[in-house]
């Protein structure tokens, strides 16, 4: 098992797994006090490596942290590009999140085509949320050819990752 000193100094190496480690830990306080811009200066240290799974990990959390301004200001935009690096990187969740902003018109203009897309690729990787919202493109013809048994397919794969309607209703609502 790995600890602080292991991972700083695969970290100061260059490895970018070791990067969101620490960045981790410096965010959850898991083993050493909680410091956030230790945690903010080792995600973006390993977000900006461009490539790789803890890679696509680090940027996610960098575009939750503009999100909801964690740590740093508020910053939609900068969310944006964050969670854009994240799915292309194959993120699924990251995928999911830009696919909503695709849908939604926030922070950039409403593209369905694009929402579909991500949706699309999200829903590949697994993630219930984006395989449900995919089934109701589907079954509204938004973003693609209305198609009522891709749409009932994908609803069934959401139910059956653990999707839950009500959770995700009462989640949006708070």
């Amino acid at each position: 098992m790995e600890n602080f000193d292991d991972w700083l100094r695969k970290a100061k190496r260059g490895d970018s797994l070791a990067m969101f480690e620490l960045g981790f830990m410096y965010d959850t306080g898991n083993g050493v006090p909680v410091d956030k811009e230790k945690a903010f200066h080792w995600y973006k240290k390993c977000a900006d490596k461009k490539t790789g799974n803890a890679v696509a990990m680090a940027q996610y959390v960098l575009g939750s942290m503009y999100e909801k301004g964690k740590y740093i200001e508020r910053d939609l935009e900068k969310a944006f590009q964050y969670y854009k690096a994240s799915a292309e990187n194959g993120y699924g969740e990251a995928q999911c999140v830009l696919a909503n902003m695709y849908y939604d018109g926030n922070p950039i203009p409403k593209d369905f085509e694009k929402a579909f897309f991500w949706y699309s690729e999200s829903a590949d990787a697994d993630e219930p949320e984006a395989q449900f919202k995919l089934a109701m493109m589907y079954l509204e013809g938004e973003g693609t050819k209305k198609d009522k048994e891709a749409a009932t397919y994908w609803l069934k794969e959401a139910v059956k990752n653990g999707y839950e309607e009500d959770r995700v209703f009462r989640k949006k609502n708070k």
